[in-house]
């Protein structure tokens, strides 16, 4: 494919000298697993890989098991993460909002160094890769919800293609997302500040404690009678009790205690704790309902739903924003994955155990005098 050249769904820019915009971004390769199926999580089927000596084919499935379309890509190789210049390779399935065809995205080297992406949708061919780019030396890409942009070197230059899988279903939800994921561009969650103040640093203990114990007798005995837990509510101990019984509460309470705390010795005459400290210190700026950010080390983003997807970007502390709504949302949401988007690294997902809103839940306690206890007047998410 020539600078300029045009074919139905894609765009081409002329090749410009654009300097490496992805060098700044921790990247890794992910080798494939070999004859597994991997399902579609937004439409029924799935696909496996299979590696030859000079080839990959990909096989893609139907709900049945019935193989509707299958690849055969030639000087298609992958390597592991330490070998070479093959970063973000792999095999993974694409999902656009609004759309509800199979798509799956291929990335590899080949054996002249160079990298290739390949963009296989049955619906639209069943044995030959709708789309296909090679690099001299690498081929990167950066998903969106209505569009690929791909940058690749060659002769010495490099430059960027576009391919569009149609227009949006929802083009403003679309704009909305992109927005703000230029707002998160290069932002951060601040890590939580030390606090040395000793009547601070033994409630941090104590709750960690009751949270290794799941002492759910002692976390009630902290609680004002009062307590807030929901938006709505009737704020009893009882619906704290009901809330403690779910079996996502104590991984949940574990998980806001290790974001850190913040500590305002000054409130109402008293003091006022509060966990995760990223609940009183995030930014002003983004909406809290339009932004998530990676809460644990080694939290990543991969190309695809999945852990064999490559890995585009590590996101411990990392700010994303929200990815539009896609068809088959639900199915996605289920196995516990959240579809989120920022510049320049596009969008992609993230276990959703590995990041967290803002307002996801918290804790809350106030100490009228220092020599009062601790009692937890909040434990609520939302807004």
């Amino acid at each position: 494919m020539r600078p300029g050249q045009t074919q139905t769904g894609i765009n081409l820019i002329p090749y410009v000298a654009i300097g490496a915009l992805f060098l700044a971004v921790s990247v890794q390769a992910a080798e494939p697993v070999v004859d597994q199926t991997e399902p579609f999580l937004t439409v029924p089927g799935g696909f496996s890989v299979t590696t030859g000596t000079s080839s990959t084919t990909v096989t893609v499935t139907s709900e049945p098991g019935t193989v509707v379309a299958a690849y055969a890509l030639p000087d298609c190789k992958f390597c592991a993460a330490s070998e070479g210049n093959c970063t973000r390779e792999g095999v993974f399935s694409l999902n656009f909002p609004g759309a509800v065809e199979p798509m799956v995205g291929a990335s590899c080297h080949g054996g002249d160094g160079g990298q290739r992406f390949f963009l296989l949708a049955p619906a639209r061919d069943s044995d030959t890769p709708i789309f296909g780019l090679r690099g001299d030396v690498f081929v990167e890409y950066a998903i969106y919800p209505d569009r690929i942009v791909l940058t690749r070197d060659r002769g010495g230059a490099s430059g960027t293609e576009i391919w569009r899988p149609g227009a949006p279903q929802n083009a403003d939800a679309v704009a909305s997302a992109l927005a703000m994921a230029a707002l998160a561009r290069g932002r951060e969650v601040a890590a939580p500040a030390p606090v040395d103040d000793p009547g601070f640093i033994a409630l941090a203990d104590r709750l960690r404690a009751i949270a290794e114990a799941r002492d759910s007798t002692a976390l009630a005995a902290m609680a004002a009678p009062n307590i807030k837990t929901s938006f709505g509510g009737g704020d009893t101990i009882g619906e704290l009790r009901e809330l403690i019984a779910e079996t996502w509460f104590w991984p949940e309470f574990a998980r806001l205690l290790a974001g850190g705390g913040t500590l305002n010795p000054s409130w109402n005459g008293g003091c006022r704790a509060t966990f995760p400290a990223a609940f009183n210190d995030r930014p002003d700026d983004l909406d809290a309902y339009e932004f998530m950010y990676g809460d644990l080390p080694g939290a990543v983003l991969r190309a695809g739903p999945s852990d064999t997807a490559p890995i585009l970007m590590a996101l411990h502390r990392r700010i994303l924003a929200v990815g539009p709504w896609m068809e088959g949302e639900n199915a996605l949401r289920q196995p516990e994955w959240s579809y989120l988007c920022v510049d320049p690294v596009g969008c992609g997902y993230a276990r959703h155990t590995e990041v967290r809103s803002p307002i996801d839940q918290r804790a809350i306690l106030t100490q009228t005098d220092p020599d009062a206890p601790w009692v937890l007047v909040t434990l609520v998410a939302g807004d």
